[in-house]
């Protein structure tokens, strides 16, 4: 069980980083090219719906264990992939240390 949950998180790391080098190179570096003074942030929506793409054509589900239904842990893995490596830093960041945030509002 817990090998096939480390399996899922790593193709979860593996296919966020495959989303992230594509979107980059077949729309990031074009589009700089073409539109040098174009603004890029867009490119977040891109790779959000190009990475979900990408997880739910794969199948992948992290949330095989919890009890939750199974479309609801395929949505929620695909939004994972698409969001690419920033939201998952940002997931393991707040897991390792949650009360981060209020800890810096308290030091003010």
């Amino acid at each position: 069980m817990l090998e096939v949950t480390l399996t899922n998180v790593v193709l979860v790391l593996f296919l966020a980083f495959v989303n992230e080098v594509l979107v980059e190179h077949l729309v990031g570096k074009p589009l700089e090219r073409a539109l040098p003074e174009a603004d890029r942030w867009w490119l977040i929506y891109v790779a959000l719906v190009s990475g979900a793409a990408l997880s739910w054509f794969s199948g992948l589900d992290l949330f095989t264990e919890l009890p939750i239904p199974p479309m609801v842990g395929l949505v929620l893995t695909a939004l994972l992939v698409g969001g690419g490596s920033p939201l998952i830093h940002q997931i393991i960041n707040k897991a390792r240390d949650p009360l981060a945030a209020y800890r810096l509002i308290l030091d003010e």
